[in-house]
């Protein structure tokens, strides 16, 4: 039997149970379904693969979306690839 937790109105978090394996959960907002998982490689032949909903998650190619955690990453990445500005 797997379970999910799952927010609740008021801010509380309540457990529900069924049968099967429990649907991932967005790691940065527990409510939603985590429908994606972070594609940011963090190794060789890794992923982060933290679960992430789409509200959380940001596309930066097909099918590659990235935690907000590594959106910052990501960003700053982008950052130090721009020509630098002669003086």
């Amino acid at each position: 039997m797997g379970c999910n937790h799952v927010k609740v109105p008021g801010g509380g978090f309540a457990i529900v149970c069924g049968r099967g394996r429990p649907t991932p959960r967005c790691r940065w907002c527990v409510s939603r379904p985590g429908k994606f998982q972070c594609d940011w490689k963090i190794g060789p032949g890794k992923t982060c693969d933290k679960h992430i909903c789409p509200e959380h998650a940001q596309e930066v190619a097909p099918n590659k979306h990235l935690c907000p955690e590594h959106q910052k990453a990501y960003a700053a990445w982008l950052t130090d690839r721009q020509p630098k500005e002669a003086p």
